[in-house]
C-alpha cells in the first residue's frame, strides 16, 4: 500500500510575532532613554531617527499580526521584522559609530539574537537561515568598510 505524501499546513506564527515585537518594543522603550544620556545632544536626532525605525518595524509587525495580513502572512513579517531590525541595526553602527557599545561583542550578539529568533520562534528553514545569515554578515562587512573609509 503507497504512503500518501505527508501534508503539511502552515504554521500560525501570530503568537510568536506578537512575543517578538512586544519585546522589541520594550527594549526600544528601556534602552532610549538610557543610551541619550550617554550620547552628545548633536547625536540625539539620529538616535531619535534610529529608535523611531526600530519602533515603526516592531510596531508595525506586532499590528499586522492582528489582522487578516499576519493571519496570511505571518511568515513574511516574520522576515520583514528580522531584516527590519537587523538593516536597522546596520544603520545605527553606520551613522553612530561611537555611540555603539564599546564591545563589538555586544553588536555581533544582537544579530545572532535575530538569527535565533528567526530559526526558533519563525521556525525558519536551515537555507533561509543561513541566507539570512549571511545577508547580515555581508551588511556588517559594508558597513565596516565604509566607516573605514570615512
Amino acid at each position: 500500500m503507497p504512503i500518501p505524501p505527508l501534508s503539511v499546513e502552515p504554521i500560525d506564527q501570530r503568537p510568536q510575532l506578537r512575543v517578538a515585537a512586544a519585546i522589541a518594543l520594550a527594549s526600544a522603550f528601556c534602552l532610549l532613554p538610557l543610551q541619550a544620556l550617554a550620547v552628545g545632544a548633536g547625536q540625539l536626532p539620529t538616535l531619535f531617527l534610529i529608535y523611531g525605525l526600530h519602533t515603526a518595524v516592531a510596531g508595525f509587525v506586532l499590528m499586522a499580526s492582528f489582522t487578516g495580513l499576519g493571519a496570511r502572512r505571518g511568515d513574511g513579517l516574520g522576515l520583514l521584522f528580522v531584516l527590519g531590525l537587523g538593516a536597522n541595526l546596520l544603520l545605527y553602527l553606520y551613522l553612530l559609530p561611537f555611540a555603539v557599545p564599546t564591545y563589538p561583542s555586544l553588536m555581533s550578539s544582537a544579530f545572532t539574537t535575530l538569527l535565533i529568533t528567526g530559526a526558533v520562534l519563525f521556525s525558519w528553514s536551515m537555507r533561509r537561515t543561513i541566507l539570512v545569515g549571511v545577508l547580515v554578515c555581508a551588511g556588517f562587512a559594508l558597513v565596516g568598510v565604509a566607516l573605514g573609509r570615512r
